[in-house]
């Protein structure tokens, strides 16, 4: 038998598809961070995600002024 991790297990699905309405996006926001703040699993990730994501932001913000200087190349010749 394979072993299931444990926060797939304490999953329980509170709502069935026919109770779901339309809500707003700042309502479904909160309730998305409700859920990351109880499950260590899930912060875990996201915290994860997020450096990712700033990271690669930051490495691609600097690649414009390496080619720049580096490179002498101009906004058109970077792809603009």
């Amino acid at each position: 038998m394979r072993s299931v991790p444990h926060f797939y297990v304490n999953y329980e699905c509170r709502v069935t598809p026919q109770q779901v309405q339309r809500r707003r996006l700042w309502v479904e926001a909160r309730d998305g961070v409700a859920v990351l703040v109880q499950q260590r699993m899930l912060r875990a990730l996201a915290i994860g995600q997020l450096l990712a994501a700033l990271s690669a932001g930051a490495t691609s913000a600097l690649l414009v002024v390496l080619a720049e200087e580096h490179l002498g190349v101009t906004a058109r010749g970077y792809g603009y």
